[in-house]
């Protein structure tokens, strides 16, 4: 699962530049869809309350996000990758960003790419479902 926040308004529209804005980075949070009592429409909103998830970077895995914010041992130490938890991270994750739209082009749109979805996708931004992505085909 993935939720996007963004300001409420786009800026006004300016001719397109070809620029692109990436959102990979280390401002992510990222947390159990089980444990997240709001819908996708709540969280995707401006300053909603992600305080208590866990810092993501993206690209990257929950499991990943999960060992260097210290929740999980290292796993290239000794044996550690045998003791992980597999249940833990074999379930949906709800991934939340904010950012400010960039301007687009003529028309005011906007395209958001994802590039390697891991799974399936619901995202959501300003609380509105705008699409998904079926990947993992079920």
């Amino acid at each position: 699962m993935l939720l996007l926040a963004a300001p409420a308004t786009l800026s006004p529209a300016r001719a397109n530049s070809g620029t692109v804005t990436s959102l990979s980075g280390d401002a992510w949070k990222v947390a159990p869809l089980a444990e997240v009592a709001a819908p996708g429409e709540q969280v995707s909103m401006p300053g909603y309350n992600d305080r208590a998830w866990v810092g993501a970077q993206v690209p990257g895995t929950v499991f990943g996000s999960y060992v260097r914010a210290g929740l999980e041992k290292e796993p290239t130490y000794g044996d550690n990758i045998y003791k992980v938890d597999k249940a833990k991270y074999d379930r949906d994750y709800w991934y939340r960003t904010e950012f400010v739209v960039p301007t687009g082009d003529r028309t005011g749109k906007v395209w958001l790419n994802f590039d390697g979805v891991n799974r399936d996708a619901d995202v959501f931004v300003n609380g509105k479902s705008v699409g998904g992505c079926p990947c993992s085909g079920r």
